[in-house]
């Protein structure tokens, strides 16, 4: 049976379709499953929130808000897609967009819980960490949604360095919902607090219940970078290094659109020295993020400074003045060499 053969109308099928062909690394399909689900149901709200969710995953955002756009249109009263479209917006870095999508809902006698979490995410972003702490603390109130807005709340608290409550927090949304994301923020709470082998431990039972998740690798990897920076045996440094950049390149490979491991993959490059492989990482990093201004940076440095190709950095340097980067002055000096 062709895998296209089925009730393109029906959405649950649909969904689960897509689902299996993402596992299976086949994401161009999986999109092409929601999309003609989204046109067999020109009424259906839901099969365009859906389908916008599967462009996040491909870190297609602009079309995603096409489509959440869409569902809202479709359903005004949807109040799922005004809240995955807000946090499109996030991706983009547009905080003030993704409050403004918010608002309405956040006036609401009684906020739903993942509108709190996503304002809180707005504000977080914004630097405005005591009002996010507010909006997660709100949010974890309600049993059905305390697993996600304490992963936040930890990572809230270690901005303004509450580091033994985040690590409660970290602990409470283990015990409420044991996911490998759960897991990786109580590895890194730990990791922040000094405690190594704490953190370990937390990774060790992650990678037990789910030894394939990218979530629980990175978390991996920062360990690794954890140990790294406190020894002064030059070949255990170059080691975990190595073991941390190995970690990436397993993480990509289950997972081709997951950030961090491209992000963290760079790093652990650039720290053995490798700066092609570096480049190698953030470039793919950038061609998903286009809209992180400090990512533009050091991409444009690893070319400029590590690997003499100013014509590659360029174009980095002139991302980083468009997003109005913090370095944008240095980066039109650069150009105008």
């Amino acid at each position: 049976m062709n895998v296209f053969e089925h009730e393109k109308g029906d959405l649950a099928v649909a969904r689960h379709l897509a689902s299996l062909l993402r596992t299976e690394g086949r994401y161009e399909d999986a999109l092409k499953v929601m999309a003609e689900c989204v046109e067999a149901n020109p009424d259906n709200a839901l099969a365009a929130a859906a389908l916008g969710d599967m462009y996040v995953y491909s870190w297609r955002i602009d079309e995603s808000i096409d489509a959440y756009r869409e569902a809202i249109e479709r359903n005004p009263s949807l109040n799922e897609a005004r809240v995955s479209l807000a946090r499109a917006y996030l991706v983009k870095k547009d905080t003030e967009k993704a409050m403004e999508v918010l608002k309405d809902l956040i006036e609401e006698d009684r906020p739903a819980p993942e509108a709190l979490i996503a304002y809180g995410e707005a504000k977080l972003k914004s630097g405005r960490v005591s009002e996010a702490i507010e909006s997660f603390e709100s949010a974890a109130r309600d049993p059905e949604s305390d697993y996600l807005a304490r992963i936040w709340l930890s990572k809230a608290l270690l901005e303004i360095e509450e580091y033994n409550r985040a690590v409660r927090e970290a602990q409470l949304a283990v015990s409420s919902r044991p996911t490998p994301r759960a897991f990786a923020a109580l590895a890194r709470a730990f990791m922040k607090s000094g405690r190594g082998s704490d953190a370990k431990q937390s990774i060790e039972r992650g990678l037990t219940s789910s030894p394939n998740s990218p979530d629980i690798f990175c978390a991996h990897i920062e360990l690794k970078l954890f140990y790294a920076e406190r020894t002064e045996e030059k070949d255990e440094k170059l080691n975990l290094y190595k073991e941390g950049l190995q970690m990436a390149a397993e993480s990509i490979n289950i997972d081709p659109f997951h950030l961090n491991s491209y992000l963290l993959g760079g790093h652990c490059a650039l720290s053995l020295g490798d700066f092609e492989k570096c480049a190698e990482f953030w470039q793919k990093a950038a061609e998903l993020d286009r809209w992180d201004p400090m990512l533009a940076w050091h991409l444009a440095l690893t070319y400029q400074e590590k690997l003499g190709e100013p014509q590659k950095a360029a174009s980095y340097f002139q991302r980083h003045i468009e997003l109005d980067g913090e370095h944008a002055e240095e980066a039109e000096s650069y150009l105008e060499k």
